[in-house]
């Protein structure tokens, strides 16, 4: 898809706004993105209120070292400050930022994503959920559950063969 703006280069930066039931389509290259002075995120002043609660999981860390995203540009310090990425590819660079604060808000880094309810999650899958259930029966030390959990895991693993 080619730039909006400047109709010559590659658009690597898409966003879609829905105002009053009207949507609009935006495709960007990096320099005119850069031009615009989008950065690592639009502001959303309106909505400050909103992520206010959510503002201890990103400043609790200190950085380190400053990294920046080789596509866009983006520092590790817009994503501290805002919680936000500038493209796919910061996940990658701010990978250990990133992941801790996933870990804590989510307590896996792990996505399972969602099934229809008469569908039997896979082998795999399934493994993957009694070993969480493990660790954290075994965290509260819930010996009971613990041993109950890992006698299913044994079963699923027989089954498997």
């Amino acid at each position: 898809m080619i730039c909006d703006e400047c109709g010559k280069n590659e658009a690597t930066h898409h966003s879609i706004q829905k105002i009053n039931g009207r949507k609009t389509e935006t495709h960007l290259c990096r320099a005119c993105f850069k031009k615009r002075g989008l950065g690592a995120c639009m502001p959303l002043s309106d909505l400050s209120g909103i992520f206010s609660g959510m503002n201890s999981l990103f400043s609790q860390e200190d950085t380190g070292s400053l990294s920046v995203c080789r596509d866009c540009g983006a520092a590790s310090e817009d994503f501290l400050s805002t919680g936000y990425v500038g493209c796919e590819n910061c996940y990658s660079a701010f990978a250990p930022l990133i992941l801790p604060r996933i870990q804590k808000m989510q307590h896996s880094i792990q996505h399972t994503g969602k099934r229809p309810p008469n569908v039997r999650p896979s082998r795999r899958a399934e493994a993957d959920i009694l070993k969480a259930q493990l660790k954290e029966a075994i965290d509260v030390e819930d010996y009971e559950r613990a041993d109950d959990i890992n006698r299913q895991l044994k079963k699923l693993a027989e089954e498997g063969r």
